[in-house]
């Protein structure tokens, strides 16, 4: 019977060395009244959806930059791939419009983002490329995020 090499290699650990084993520490009064002052949060506490919203379009928008920072770094880029790279800078505006007024309907205007960049990858000549696995994680991130 064979076994997994996860399985081998904790049976190569001592029993007193096993985290599963242990048993777990005990929580100190901080640890606890944070937890009690968490579950005891009300509803103002929490975030609105505009701050949730800007919260999102920031981290997008940082993602995005980083998408551009890989493509000036490629030393293969080609013009064959300029739309791919006006794509990028389209999606990178309407995001950073988004975050700076009102978002409108921001699924609506999330799934333009989202379908932008997915067509950007699409139609860029290198997939395997960093660019492009860069673009294809960051359109299958703003996919599933709406």
């Amino acid at each position: 019977m064979s076994t997994t090499p996860c399985l081998a290699a904790c049976a190569l650990v001592p029993d007193p060395e096993k985290p599963c084993l242990k048993s777990p520490p005990a929580l100190d009064g901080k640890a606890l009244a944070a937890i009690e002052t968490v579950v005891n949060a009300g509803a103002s506490e929490l975030p609105s959806v505009r701050q949730v919203e800007r919260l999102i379009l920031g981290f997008m928008i940082s993602s995005v930059e980083d998408l551009s920072a890989v493509r000036c770094d490629d030393a293969d880029w080609s013009s064959d791939d300029v739309d791919t790279e006006m794509a990028a800078d389209l999606v990178l505006a309407h995001l950073k419009r988004m975050r700076a007024g009102d978002p409108g309907d921001f699924s609506l205007n999330w799934w333009q983002a989202a379908s932008a960049i997915h067509l950007g990858h699409r139609a860029f000549s290198r997939p395997d490329s960093t660019y492009g696995q860069h673009a294809g994680r960051l359109g299958a991130g703003l996919l599933r995020a709406d």
